[in-house]
């Protein structure tokens, strides 16, 4: 589960549910296959199809942040500590603006299609499929 709220100032959902986008693309992978989504109050969650894989995101208007993993060998939980996500995100920026390494180009852009993706699926109540 992430912060992230539907409606506010600063875009709905592309404020802060990019950082669930880039979180959940890090660990599992840039080229989900597809995305399921519902809305339900202020909170969505969409489960993104991978090639043999499922992972449920949970967008929630609420600032708790946590992880659970489903498996064969059991079910594990967590809170996640995201304290100094944004220090380790800006030296990453800063590096590229003085010309060290960059992002690849699907580290930025896939993020965004997803959430596009996710608000689609809401929205129209249809699995969107995803090419990249």
């Amino acid at each position: 589960g992430f912060a992230a709220q539907l409606e506010n100032e600063y875009g709905g959902l592309c404020f802060y549910g990019s950082h669930l986008a880039e979180l959940c693309m890090t660990a599992f992978g840039f080229a989900p296959r597809s995305v399921s989504a519902t809305k339900n109050g202020g909170a969505i969650t969409a489960t993104l199809n991978y090639e043999d894989i499922q992972v449920t995101l949970n967008f929630t208007p609420n600032h708790k942040y946590y992880a659970a993993v489903f498996g064969i060998a059991g079910i594990r939980s967590w809170i996640v500590d995201i304290t100094d996500c944004y220090v380790a995100g800006f030296d990453e920026f800063y590096a590229g603006l003085k010309g060290g390494s960059s992002l690849p180009f699907e580290r930025v852009y896939n993020p965004v299609r997803l959430i596009e993706a996710v608000l689609e699926s809401a929205e129209t109540g249809r699995e969107i499929q995803l090419t990249f």
